[in-house]
């Protein structure tokens, strides 16, 4: 008769087990074949041990931010028809964030007929206007209508202080690209009295799962040092919206795209998750594709309760090695333009 196996008759693996037993069976392969290149100099372990991790998880709770990410979505319609119906069909779908993205062409009576009977005050909302004039309108009746809605208003491409909310626009992770854009923010800090303003982090999203939640984490340790290091004040909002240069023309193909970011950025723990319809790559939009961009968050966030808890990825070897790596990278190359400027 076979004994049943206790976990203690289980051998144990460490790291170097592990490496050990791959080289074993692949002589002919180099060990370096095992690291994956990520950015510049930045490797990403194939094996690890907890051994290895000097971060303790505590990235989430440094910040001191609130970590319920809000369903969003993001409307940027040059029809005002078109622009209203699609905020009708969020409203009705759950939509807790919205980010407008307004055409040039808007006015003032379009802005006040589109808030038409719209609870702002039980939304977060940002708008992106290319017009100084209309925004500053825009402001106003918003502040009047509903003083206390939280409400962001920014300018389509440039960071901007005064009413308006500072953005740091990061695309997909890219160490030299991100590392410009601190000392950009850096510099507008050190160039204008700007510390009651709010900061929105805005980041984009890619193909690769992991990454995505490293760097996401790895900002949020950077930007954290960089507020303690110079006594800033300024409150950050994180906001994840999905590099749509990897969406394609098949619609059901970008809902897994988008369901794999959402949950990624919704595991790593950003204020406001803006996901675009399905079909944004069409000519020709169906609105039901934002029902489907809403109830995706929605099962992320009710279903899985992922928002509730701490930090999901504190303890991952991997996640911890490559969120350490990415941070380390970014801080020694901001200081090394900071020396040379």
């Amino acid at each position: 008769m076979m004994k049943n196996p206790s976990l203690k008759d289980w051998q144990k693996q460490t790291k170097d087990s592990w490496l050990n037993q791959v080289i074993k069976d692949n002589p002919k392969i180099d060990p370096s074949a095992y690291l994956r290149n990520i950015d510049e100099g930045i490797m990403a372990k194939s094996f690890a041990f907890v051994t290895d991790i000097k971060q303790q998880g505590l990235i989430r709770k440094e910040t001191g931010i609130d970590y319920s990410c809000k369903v969003g979505i993001g409307l940027r319609q040059n029809e005002f028809h078109s622009l209203k119906m699609a905020l009708d069909l969020s409203l009705e779908n759950g939509v807790e964030y919205i980010h407008f993205i307004l055409p040039e062409t808007f006015t003032s009576n379009a802005f006040e007929q589109l808030i038409e009977n719209v609870f702002l005050d039980m939304l977060v909302t940002r708008w992106t206007i290319p017009s100084d004039a209309i925004n500053m309108d825009c402001i106003g009746l918003i502040k009047n209508r509903f003083p206390q809605a939280p409400s962001f208003f920014t300018k389509p491409t440039e960071l901007s202080g005064l009413n308006h909310t500072l953005v740091l626009r990061l695309p997909a992770f890219n160490l030299k690209s991100w590392t410009a854009q601190i000392i950009k923010l850096l510099r507008h800090f050190q160039n204008n009295q700007v510390n009651s303003s709010a900061l929105i982090v805005e980041t984009q999203l890619n193909h690769d799962f992991f990454l995505n939640i490293s760097s996401l984490r790895a900002i949020k340790l950077v930007l954290n040092k960089i507020w303690k290091e110079f006594d800033l004040k300024n409150d950050i909002y994180f906001e994840a919206n999905i590099d749509e240069n990897i969406l394609t023309m098949d619609v059901h193909s970008n809902v897994y795209k988008m369901a794999s970011a959402a949950l990624a950025a919704s595991i790593s723990g950003v204020d406001f998750l803006v996901l675009p319809p399905s079909d944004v790559k069409r000519e020709k939009s169906e609105l039901a594709w934002i029902k489907t961009s809403l109830h995706t968050q929605h099962i992320i966030k009710q279903e899985s309760r992922i928002s509730e808890l701490t930090d999901p990825t504190a303890g991952s070897y991997f996640i911890e090695d490559l969120t350490e790596q990415i941070a380390e990278n970014l801080w020694l190359n901001m200081q090394e333009n900071l020396r040379n400027d």
